[in-house]
């Protein structure tokens, strides 16, 4: 999945030999300590490359994920506030302060932010996906569909995308071409159980009830845990209910 493009760190003629070796040594580190899970010492490292030089975007950003990642949100707004005022070109703190901002549910922020994103780095799927989400979550859901077409024109196999157009389709009710978006989000990703579920529930919408319970029982098979927010869903779905799965996943009982 693409990612927003990487800023390197400053070039070494701007600054001198000890401190850029310094920088480099502590900020790779940093970077492999958070994706080991070890976000206090990762945000350690990051602090002492600031400590020598403190206008190094790339490093404010990578802070900002670390905090992100350790769940303090407003810290993490602040680190991608200074990566974008030291570098107001670089897509990455602008995507990584939406998804804070779509956590803090500031949708229009969020909103703002994917799309200052877009601008900067328009060939970004993920930046669109996240975008359509967020609309998705205004009650938006045609423009939430565009975003993830154009999700997916960026990356023909972004499977998420192909199950959250599925949704989008769901909502405004034409219920094939979801069945088509979530079929083909499954074709790429096999174990995609959510992709099951929503199917099923399209399935139900189109007085498919048979085709549905096979879907439910996929979702199933592939996540036993699926059903745990649907008291007594997966019961009626071992047992061949068909109809009743689907008035039980519709909540009708």
């Amino acid at each position: 999945m693409r990612e927003p493009k990487p800023r390197g760190l400053p070039p070494q003629d701007e600054i001198d030999a000890t401190a850029y070796y310094f920088i480099r040594e502590h900020n790779d580190h940093a970077v492999a300590l958070r994706k080991e899970g070890e976000l206090a010492e990762a945000i350690s490292n990051y602090d002492k490359v600031l400590s020598v030089k403190g206008d190094v975007a790339v490093v404010y950003n990578n802070r900002g994920v670390a905090w992100l990642e350790k769940g303090d949100l407003d810290r993490a707004v602040s680190d991608f506030d200074q990566a974008v005022a030291i570098a107001p070109d670089f897509a990455a703190p602008y995507y990584n302060r939406g998804i804070v901002r779509r956590k803090k549910k500031d949708l229009e922020q969020a909103i703002a932010d994917f799309s200052l994103a877009l601008e900067k780095e328009p060939d970004l799927p993920e930046a669109y996906n996240n975008r359509g989400e967020t609309w998705s979550e205004k009650g938006c859901p045609e423009r939430a569909a565009g975003d993830y077409s154009r999700a997916i024109a960026l990356d023909p196999d972004f499977a998420a995308a192909y199950n959250n157009r599925g949704e989008a389709q769901r909502k405004q009710q034409k219920f094939y071409p979801a069945v088509e978006d979530y079929s083909r989000a499954l074709t790429i990703n096999p174990e995609f159980a959510v992709a099951y579920y929503n199917r099923g529930l399209a399935w139900c919408a189109l007085d498919r009830p048979n085709r549905a319970i096979e879907d439910f029982n996929s979702a199933l098979e592939l996540d036993p845990d699926f059903f745990k927010a649907r008291p007594g869903l997966s019961e009626i779905v071992l047992n061949g209910d068909a109809e009743r799965a689907c008035r039980a996943a519709a909540g009708r009982g």
